[in-house]
């Protein structure tokens, strides 16, 4: 692990170098960097490949999880509206409980 650390290290600090300026300061914004730095690690510990070859995967891994949380939000709960009122939580706070309450006040 410690290569693959070294290695993705190196070329991180390369690549900022370029971008500083000769007077020795520059800011950096390097949130990107530093994702994209810990991709890249896990890329050649696990693969043996690095974050170019793998952005794909890491590409479809954020779009996965935008899903899995659009999905969090459609899930029905029977019972969730009384739950919620047991604790002293008002439904109408919750978009699956302003759904059920629509829905159960035009049932007969």
């Amino acid at each position: 692990m410690m290569p693959a650390f070294s290695t993705s290290c190196s070329k991180l600090i390369e690549k900022w170098k370029k971008m500083v300026s000769p007077q020795g300061s520059h800011e950096l914004d390097v949130w990107p960097d530093i994702q994209t730095f810990s991709s890249d690690v896990i890329l050649r510990t696990a693969f043996g490949s690095n974050y170019e070859e793998g952005k794909r995967i890491f590409e479809l891994q954020k779009e996965q999880a935008v899903l899995v949380l659009e999905a969090f939000k459609s899930v029905y709960i029977p019972g969730f509206r009384y739950i919620l009122n047991s604790l002293g939580i008002m439904a109408t706070s919750f978009p699956q409980a302003q759904m059920l309450a629509h829905t159960s006040s035009h049932t007969c």
